[in-house]
């Protein structure tokens, strides 16, 4: 959820945004440290898709074979996903807006409140999110 709610919050508000940082000393050469970060966030997003997967399903079989899945599916078509945002930038957007449905659906399974959002419905929601981009992504290229 804060990933969405920190991108909608400098989107609205870009003179917040964080001041310049200043260059800091490395500790690896520049290789390395891309090497490093690229490895990290492979591993963020996965977490991540473990957590998605729950909020779908809670049979870790299931759970299992997404983070699979994802982690080879990052792999393969991370390039096709950022040549299709170049062609379709409101993807970023719709993608945000689907990661705080993912994080209120989580939020909604937890014990204390256990109100089960079928999977149907929730992909229902998703294709209609990427229908809806799609659409508006048409009527700005007509303007």
């Amino acid at each position: 959820m804060y990933l969405s709610i920190n991108h909608f919050y400098h989107m609205l508000r870009p003179a917040h945004k964080q001041k310049q940082k200043k260059e800091k000393k490395r500790i690896l050469p520049l290789f390395w440290s891309v090497v490093v970060s690229i490895e990290m966030m492979d591993i963020v997003f996965s977490i991540d898709s473990v957590l998605a997967s729950l909020a779908i399903s809670p049979n870790p079989v299931i759970v299992l074979i997404g983070g699979l899945i994802g982690i080879l599916a990052m792999r393969g078509i991370a390039e096709v996903i950022m040549k299709l945002m170049d062609l379709v930038p409101e993807l970023e957007v719709t993608a945000y807006i689907l990661i705080a449905l993912i994080a209120i659906k989580l939020f909604l399974t937890i014990p204390m409140i256990d109100i089960e959002i079928p999977a149907a419905l929730f992909g229902v929601v998703v294709l209609g999110a990427l229908a809806l981009t799609v659409f508006v992504h048409h009527f700005r290229q007509r303007k």
